[in-house]
Parts: C-alpha cells; sequence; structure tokens
C-alpha cells in the first residue's frame, strides 16, 4: 500500500475510532514511518504535532514532519465524518472513503482486514439505503407541551383526539396567532427577535394536511373587525371628501387587511404590507400557488420573505414609481403541501435562502379508512368561537408596546440546550443546515413570545392588567415598554418544540440532499437506532434490545433490523450468539 493511503488510513482512525481496537491495524501497514507515528500516537494518547514530533526526538526517530501535520489536521472534514445519527449515511462514506483505499490491498487479504478494522466494509452498491418511509414514523409534538399551554390554547388542542391533525393545526396556528402581536418584542444579544413565524405542513395527498386550514378560523373574529375598521374609516373618508370643494384633491381611502393571497404578485404583496403598516400574513394551503409565482419576476417575492423574517426594511423601486420602504415588515407565513409542492417551494435543495426560516411538520398517509365520529360536530364552527376570545387578547395588548422578558437563569437553560442541539446536528449533518440549526433559536424564542402572551392574558373575572404581573415599564430609545417575564413552562415548550420540528427539518434536508439527482423528494425514514444503542449498556443481550420495542414504538423486526445496521456500521460488535457490545462508547455519549 502506497505511504499516501496508509497516512488516510491511520487519519481516519485517529479522527473516528478508539486506537486501542485498533493496535492490530499496525501489522498492515507497510511503511515504517506510519507504523512509527501509529506508535507514537497510542503512547503519547496525542495527535498535537509538537507532543508528536517530541516524543520521536526522544526515542531519536526520524519522521517528516508534514506527515505528522497531515496526520492531526485531516480526518476530519465533513468527507470523513463517520455519520452515526442516519446510518444509511455513515455507511456510504465508509464505503466511498475507506474501502477504496483498502481494496488497493490484495483480495485474498480483504476479510482479514475488514476484521481487523473492526469495520465492515460492505459493497453496497446494491442496496436502497434512502428506504422508501414509513412516514408516520415521524415525531409527533410532545403531549406535554399541550398539557402546559397557557389559557385559550389548552382549551383549542384538546379539541383534537388525532394526534396528526392536532400537530397539523397547532404548526400553522403558531404563524396564524403571531399576527396577534407586531408590538411585542425579546432582546436578545442585542437584537430585538419578534414573534413573526413561517411554517410548511408536507404530507401527502389526501392525508389530512388540509386540516391546518382550521388555524384560519382562529382568527375570524379578527377578520372581522379588520372589515368593521376599513367600513369605519372609509366612511370617515367619504364624509371628508363631502366638506371638500369643488376641485379640490380628494382623500383616497386605502383598505387595510392582514391577510395575503398567496397568489399575488410581488408588486400587490408589497403593496399589502405597505397599506397594513407592514404587517401581512400569507396563508396558503397549497403552496404552488406561491412556489410557481416564483418562476416570474413579477410574482417572485422570496426576497421580502427573507428579509421579513428577521423584520428587515423592504424596498421597491419601480421606473415608474417613487422609492419606497418598509421599516420593520412583520410577515407570518402558514403553508401547506404534498412532498412535491415542497420540493418545487424551496428549490429541492437547503441553500434555498428560505428553508431555515421555516418550521417544518412531515407526515404521511396511515392508509386507514377513518369512519365518521359518532359525536361529530363542526370543529370549524368551533374554532371560530375560540376567535372571540382571541380577538379580546389582541385587544387587550394592542396599544402597548411590550418586551418579554427571559431571566438570566432561563436563558441559560436556553443557551446550554440549543448549544447542545447544534453540536448534535453539526457531527452528523453538512454545514449546509447549520442557519436552520441557528434560527431554530431564534424560532423558540419567537414561540416564547406567542405562548407568554396568552400566559399573561387576563383570564374572565380578573381585573388585573396582567395575570402574573408585570414591571411598571423601562425607558428605552423609543419610550416605555411594558415588560412580561416569561414563564419557565414557556420556555420549556418553545425549546420542545423546537426539537421536534428541527427533526423534521433534518428530514427534509437529508431527503434534498439524497434526491439531487431525480429531484424527487423521499421522506428517509426516522432511524431510531442511535436512539436505541444509547438506552442499551455497553454489553447487552437481544432480549434486553426487544425490551424497548415500545418505548421506542417501533416494531419487533425494527429492532432486529437496527441491530443488523448497527454490526455493519461499527456501532456494535455481537461477540456471541444474541450478545452485543457497543463500539466507542465515549464518543457516543458525547453525541
Amino acid at each position: 500500500m502506497t505511504l499516501e493511503n496508509e497516512k488516510y488510513i491511520l487519519s481516519y482512525m485517529i479522527h473516528h475510532d478508539d486506537l486501542e481496537s485498533f493496535k492490530g491495524v499496525k501489522e498492515l501497514f507497510d511503511n515504517k514511518p506510519i507504523k512509527q507515528l501509529f506508535d507514537s500516537i497510542v503512547e503519547t494518547n496525542s495527535i498535537d504535532p509538537l507532543v508528536v514530533q517530541d516524543y520521536l526526538s526522544k526515542k531519536d526517530i526520524s519522521v517528516n514532519p508534514s506527515d505528522i501535520q497531515f496526520i492531526s489536521s485531516n480526518g476530519q472534514s465533513e468527507d470523513w465524518v463517520a455519520q452515526v445519527y442516519i446510518p444509511w449515511k455513515r455507511e456510504l462514506l465508509i464505503k466511498e472513503n475507506i474501502r477504496d483505499i483498502l481494496k488497493l490491498q490484495l483480495r485474498k487479504d480483504y476479510d482479514a482486514i475488514e476484521e481487523k478494522l473492526g469495520i465492515k466494509v460492505l459493497d453496497m452498491s446494491n442496496e436502497n439505503f434512502a428506504e422508501e418511509s414509513d412516514k408516520n414514523s415521524t415525531p409527533t409534538i410532545d403531549d406535554k407541551v399541550f398539557d402546559t399551554l397557557p389559557y385559550i390554547l389548552k382549551d383549542i388542542f384538546k379539541e383534537f383526539n388525532n394526534k396528526r391533525h392536532r400537530d397539523v393545526v397547532f404548526t400553522a396556528t403558531l404563524p396564524v396567532l403571531s399576527i396577534l402581536f407586531p408590538n411585542v418584542s425579546i432582546l436578545w444579544n442585542g437584537q430585538l427577535d419578534r414573534c413573526n413565524l413561517y411554517s410548511y405542513v408536507g404530507a401527502d395527498a389526501g392525508s389530512g394536511k388540509g386540516k391546518m386550514v382550521l388555524a384560519k378560523d382562529l382568527l375570524h373574529e379578527f377578520r372581522e373587525s379588520e372589515k368593521r375598521d376599513n367600513d369605519r374609516r372609509k366612511e370617515e373618508v367619504e364624509l371628508v371628501n363631502l366638506d371638500k370643494d369643488r376641485g379640490e384633491p380628494k382623500e383616497r381611502f386605502i383598505p387595510k387587511y392582514s391577510f395575503i393571497p398567496g397568489n399575488s404578485s410581488s408588486a400587490a404583496f408589497y403593496q399589502m404590507l405597505s397599506n397594513n403598516d407592514g404587517k401581512g400574513l400569507l396563508f396558503v394551503s397549497e403552496s404552488d400557488d406561491v412556489a410557481m409565482g416564483k418562476k416570474s419576476d413579477w410574482g417572485n417575492y422570496d426576497n421580502f420573505l427573507r428579509a421579513a423574517f428577521h423584520n428587515e426594511e423592504l424596498s421597491r423601486n419601480r421606473m415608474d414609481e417613487e422609492v419606497s420602504f418598509i421599516e420593520n415588515p412583520f410577515v407570518s407565513t402558514a403553508m401547506s403541501g404534498t412532498f412535491d409542492q415542497l420540493m418545487t417551494m424551496f428549490d429541492g435543495k437547503a441553500e434555498n435562502g428560505l428553508f431555515s426560516r421555516f418550521i417544518f411538520y412531515i407526515f404521511g398517509d396511515d392508509e386507514k379508512w377513518i369512519r365518521k365520529n359518532e359525536d361529530d360536530y363542526d370543529v370549524s364552527a368551533k374554532m371560530k368561537g375560540f376567535s372571540k376570545e382571541i380577538l379580546k387578547v389582541f385587544e387587550k395588548y394592542r396599544d402597548n408596546e411590550i418586551r418579554v422578558e427571559i431571566t438570566s437563569d432561563l436563558s441559560i437553560y436556553f443557551d446550554d440546550a440549543f448549544e447542545h442541539l447544534y453540536k448534535k446536528y453539526l457531527s452528523v449533518f453538512n454545514n449546509d443546515i447549520s442557519s436552520s440549526i441557528k434560527r431554530i433559536a431564534v424560532i423558540a424564542r419567537k414561540i416564547t413570545i406567542i405562548l407568554t402572551m396568552f400566559r399573561n392574558y387576563v383570564e374572565p373575572g380578573n381585573t388585573d392588567l396582567f395575570n402574573m404581573g408585570f414591571d411598571e415599564g423601562i425607558k428605552t430609545g423609543n419610550g416605555t415598554k411594558l415588560i412580561i417575564p416569561a414563564h419557565p413552562n414557556d420556555i420549556k415548550n418553545a425549546i420542545s418544540l423546537a426539537k421536534t420540528f428541527l427533526k423534521h427539518t433534518a428530514l427534509v434536508y437529508n431527503s434534498f440532499n439524497y434526491n439531487k439527482t431525480d429531484k424527487r423528494i423521499t421522506i428517509v425514514k426516522e432511524d431510531k437506532s442511535f436512539q436505541l444503542i444509547e438506552e442499551l449498556p455497553v454489553v447487552f443481550t437481544y432480549s434486553q434490545a426487544i425490551s424497548l420495542q415500545k418505548k421506542l414504538q417501533v416494531s419487533q423486526r425494527t429492532i432486529i433490523r437496527y441491530l443488523k445496521k448497527g454490526v455493519k456500521t461499527g456501532l456494535l460488535d455481537e461477540i456471541a450468539r444474541g450478545k452485543y457490545r457497543k463500539i466507542n462508547k465515549n464518543e457516543l455519549n458525547e453525541k
């Protein structure tokens, strides 16, 4: 084997495996410098070039410093990462990076190499690693979130017995309700986060994603209130114009609407926002309405959505118009669509600027006939009933500038949670998903605002302004703001929701990468093999693994498949029939 190939094998083992488990590999190396480097790294337990060089010098061993530097700096790039979270991807990487090197050895040594390396170097050309998923295995929102929601919201979601339908409506409800609070913010690292949100429900046709329209019913009374305000202002404008002399320019009535049609042109989109003081809700049950417009200059408002998520100034400049600006736009978006529509909406790639700004909730058709409910009732009418109380929440807060405050203890808890997620997901995905991981923390703060405002809403019979109390206000550059503390339950729920949504985001991201060739989305099955291994002791039996079937909510057959995959991918070693040992225990515990 060439010196270069041996260096790559050593680099890989150093960065991704326990050297103690691979002492026998040294016998595979033909080049003396690599053997000496291997020994020095084992003895010093370090890949620091200075430490290794010092050790070699004391042993009077001469090794090219560039070789030491190569060993310490290579093997960590994304092309070399042994991905334990997505077993099929890890297998492909091993195939591409290790097998190509090892196959340079004589074929007769192939089995010996596999055995000594402790890695199954498989011929996987005929395996389908991106299995067409049982999309119903995608995670649902934790029931504890719904048990601890604030007043009104808790009652709303008691109406849903089907978890998928409940989650679909809730995912759409977050951006819908955010439109109520454009005047509320959280200060975080010198920047104000406001609660406008974007969500996308992706599912098979006929699977129940259409339930998301029930979220819109929660703003029924809010929309009726907007109509009344428009009628009142129109009458006022007409009265003013009646008093004007002939020839005097008339006042122009400008209607204000929060709901923006999905098939709006970019000019109409901008104009509706401008008319409504920068506030708008894009609610689209078929995302093709928006995606098709992206193919033309007149209908593409991607740039507006990207900027508006962070409330960054929007501008418009046309030859026949004056330059106009919308400061601090407040836009929320709730969409749904099939997987093909999702692919079109985000151009089939995570690099699309909108991708990281969206909450995703993905699921499939359970292929069961839904029988008529004996306790049937009009759910839409029920939601419209709740909209009366929701309008009261809006009216209570609409005239106040409010700051939601996360105490120092809760902010540490918040940062710790998302720092852990950041490290975990970056360890198994490319950097392309890093923006989604960072923005999920922003999304969690936005969700915190919404939950806090409902938590503090005055319940019937309570005459205090806020249910939990608040500071009189704090002087800021823009005047006085009321300060409301975030409740620990709302912080915990926001983090729990972010974790669930991030899992769905990862599924979409993974599917984009896997399907770059045929441009069709395949939702890759949520793989719980890593979770299975985490739950088990270092040495365990087949029976112990099967006992976790109920906890993981998978079949016995799936547990068996996970064990086989664990052995294939080098996470497990079958030390006897029905008895297994974890590989790289310390590394697994860190992830």
